[in-house]
């Protein structure tokens, strides 16, 4: 009989095609749901299901013939147009109607069709069992790695078959209830409806691998067709020829990229460090089951390279899972969750290997989804198989993730190690910044500038140095463009450039601070010189500097850091306070928890705003924020310097952790008037000028200058240097100075 190609879903039923064996089995397939389903083919779609049986029907060209012949009379006794002349001798044509008549025979279980679709079927049944198709091999071979169950494996067979076929898969599309679906695929896979749940559960391979693209689907109605389709991938490994299992496996497991930055040391991170590689090695070493590793901290400060680094260090392979679809496009939830499982199920080809998950917090934001959910399994089941995901898996995985909030207490409780990633100390910042800005000639300013910020990140630093790179053809300066990439980054944060101590408009000495308290302030420096090798070591020091604004606080805690070595950290209450509740202990807590012991110096200003005696505070989150500093003080094993004006308002509590309370006085008559020789006549008693250029006159002036401060001389100098005034111009500055406390006295106001 000839073969006309009137309709796309006709096929070749002979051996010699390539594609013969995946057609008969979606022809099967297509019999089996129009008989068993109990659904009826839609009338439009008659000569497509005519067109998908009719090679096999050929095969058995009497009882086709026979049927439709039947058929005709019976369309012709009710009015119908004949699918062709009922008493016609000529070979049978695959025509239109010919097609459509078959379809509607079969699809209605017409008495006349029913020896024909028998002889179908068996011939189908033949043909598919004699006969493989080049992607059983790998149906085999993901069989052995992913532990498919015969139910899954045939599943697979199947929408593999569809996948290849030239018969259009939409034509499932009729089987489109639940009950309906459930008695297709119960004749398809040959399963009891029991074994079909667990084929579509979410602890199925197939599920758990993502091969079906319906499993990633959002749950709603689906038809059969939707169900019988690959994912991307599924297509690729079925339909790529692959050697052997190892082959496969390299198609599947996605290397973890390597970095092309300066290679770091972790120094605050060491001991951390060397528990994780014993660990790890020992879990790679008994293929211990069920090893994950939470790393959480802020973005950007480098706890993926500090993952690749330990990784490469421990011998071992890395490999990530994927954070794209098969077409380039952000890979869902589902879709990474099936990567992590198709990996621990293909790591084993790759030896000694870590599967690592960044941007971990995606995982734990939802429910687990499956479109069949409604029909195959109950709703809620996610967290149990979260929980068992993280208890079964084969190789270690490490969970990157920038927030924890998020987690159930039931899953942090099943990593192995919840290891916080704490913002980059000062030390290792500066380290980063010499590497990536040095590279680029930018001054030590400028790396002094990108260093003093606890909120700039080594990623913002490769991005300022990759910026700063961008201009350097066109002549931009790379100091200003690093400064404002930097400073740009943290106002889109919201977060302020750090406080810093003001230069000094004058020289710094310890003879002019008039302090009282339990210590003299060169005792104090002295002492904590002595000790400066023991702070961080398990022992802290905490001073309060207290007095008038001008008196020296800032100074001397500023000297203090000078002395020791240390960077000095400023903080002030607008660091602290937030709108939100709780958030401001959160920020005490941070403010501790960042600060270096070993090389930096905490440096707290105008803290009469934050620790006022909780007995005076009406508001519950202002009890908190004191309760919080008192915690840390406890806990903080460098060096804490608090300064506030106004040290009567201080809780008793606090008052009673500070080692050091120095109050700060203004200048005594003696200092005002060596501060007036130095700055006016040059005088320097560390020379050996013993004799003060100072007359009486001007010891009289002085004398009743009460209350000046060291900081009233400072502003006195920046007017006589900017304004070029002669030394005569001293006293007059100094009495404008006097004047300005004067008629503020006893005005206490919200600014200095």
């Amino acid at each position: 009989m000839a073969v006309r190609r009137v309709n796309k879903n006709l096929w070749n039923l002979e051996e010699a095609d390539p594609l013969a064996v995946p057609n008969a089995r979606v022809a099967l397939a297509l019999l089996i749901c129009v008989r068993r389903s109990g659904t009826a083919f839609r009338e439009a779609n008659w000569d497509d299901l005519g067109a998908a049986l009719a090679p096999v029907a050929q095969k058995h060209a009497r009882a086709f013939k026979t049927a439709l012949q039947g058929h005709s009379r019976d369309q012709i006794a009710a009015g119908r147009e004949p699918c062709l002349q009922p008493d016609a001798e000529q070979a049978l044509n695959l025509n239109e109607r010919v097609l459509a008549g078959l379809g509607e025979g079969v699809s209605r279980d017409l008495p006349r069709f029913r020896i024909l679709a028998d002889k179908m079927l068996k011939s189908l049944q033949k043909f598919v069992a004699d006969r493989t198709y080049h992607g059983d091999r790998n149906l085999e071979m993901l069989t052995r790695l992913i532990g498919l169950t015969p139910a899954e494996a045939r599943l697979l067979r199947l929408v593999t078959a569809c996948s290849h076929s030239t018969i259009d898969r939409s034509l499932f599309a009729f089987v489109d209830s639940a009950s309906r679906m459930t008695r297709a695929l119960e004749a398809l896979l040959d399963v009891s409806v029991s074994a079909l749940t667990r084929v579509f559960g979410r602890n199925s391979s197939i599920a758990r691998c993502g091969l079906l693209n319906a499993t990633s689907a959002s749950r709603g109605r689906i038809d059969l067709d939707d169900l019988l389709c690959l994912s991307g991938t599924g297509e690729r490994l079925m339909s790529t020829p692959f050697d052997d299992e190892k082959a496969m496996a390299r198609s599947v497991l996605t290397p973890m990229p390597t970095s092309t930055a300066t290679q770091l040391d972790w120094p605050h991170l060491h001991s951390q460090r060397e528990l994780l590689k014993a660990a790890l090695s020992g879990a790679l070493e008994r293929r211990e089951r069920g090893i994950n590793i939470l790393l959480y901290g802020a973005p950007g400060t480098g706890k993926t390279a500090f993952v690749r680094d330990l990784i490469d260090e421990l011998g071992a392979s890395a490999f990530c899972v994927d954070e794209t679809d098969e077409d380039g496009g952000e890979a869902t939830r589902s879709e990474r969750l099936a990567s992590l499982q198709l990996s621990q199920s293909f790591v084993g080809q790759a030896g000694r290997s870590v599967i690592v998950l960044d941007e971990a917090e995606d995982i734990f934001q939802s429910d687990y989804n499956h479109p069949l959910a409604g029909v195959f399994q109950s709703k809620g089941g996610s967290k149990a198989w979260i929980n068992n995901l993280l208890e079964s898996n084969s190789a270690p995985v490490i969970w990157i993730s920038n927030r924890i909030s998020q987690l159930d207490p039931a899953y942090l409780r099943r990593f192995s190690c919840c290891l916080e990633f704490p913002a980059t100390p000062y030390a290792l910042r500066r380290t980063i910044a010499h590497h990536r800005l040095g590279a680029l000639n930018c001054n030590e300013a400028t790396i002094d500038f990108a260093s003093a910020m606890p909120a700039v990140t080594p990623a913002h630093l490769d991005a300022a140095a990759r910026f700063a790179n961008l201009g350097q053809q066109t002549g931009m300066d790379a100091n200003a463009a690093v400064r404002f990439v930097l400073e740009s980054h943290l106002k889109a944060s919201g977060k302020a450039s750090p406080a810093v101590v003001p230069s000094r408009s004058t020289r710094f000495d310890l003879r002019y601070l008039n302090v009282h308290g339990n210590a003299a302030p060169e005792a104090v420096v002295r002492s904590l010189e002595r000790t400066s090798g023991t702070i961080g070591a398990g022992t802290g020091t905490a001073l309060l500097f207290s007095g008038s604004p001008g008196t020296g606080k800032t100074q001397l805690a500023a000297e203090i850091a000078t002395r020791l070595g240390r960077r000095l950290v400023v903080r002030t209450a607008s660091d602290i306070n937030s709108k939100w509740y709780g958030e401001s202990e959160g920020n005490v807590a941070r403010m501790f928890r960042d600060c270096d012991p070993c090389t930096e110096l905490l440096f707290l200003d105008e803290a009469e705003i934050l620790l006022s005696a909780r007995e005076q505070s009406g508001h519950r989150a202002d009890r908190a924020v004191t309760a919080e500093f008192l915690r840390w003080l406890e806990l903080f094993q460098g060096i804490f310097v608090c300064a506030t004006n106004h040290a009567s308002d201080f809780d008793a509590a606090l008052m009673r952790r500070f080692t050091f309370r120095l109050e700060f006085q203004p200048l005594h008559h003696q200092q005002r008037v060596e501060l007036y020789a130095e700055l006016a006549h040059g005088w320097r008693p560390e020379v050996g000028q013993d004799a003060l250029p100072v007359d009486d006159a001007m010891r009289r002036h002085l004398e009743g200058l009460e209350g000046l401060t060291p900081g009233d001389y400072a502003n006195a100098a920046r007017r006589i240097r900017t304004l070029e005034l002669p030394a005569s111009a001293w006293l007059e500055e100094l009495q404008a100075e006097h004047r300005a406390k004067s008629d503020g006295a006893g005005q206490r106001i919200g600014f200095l």
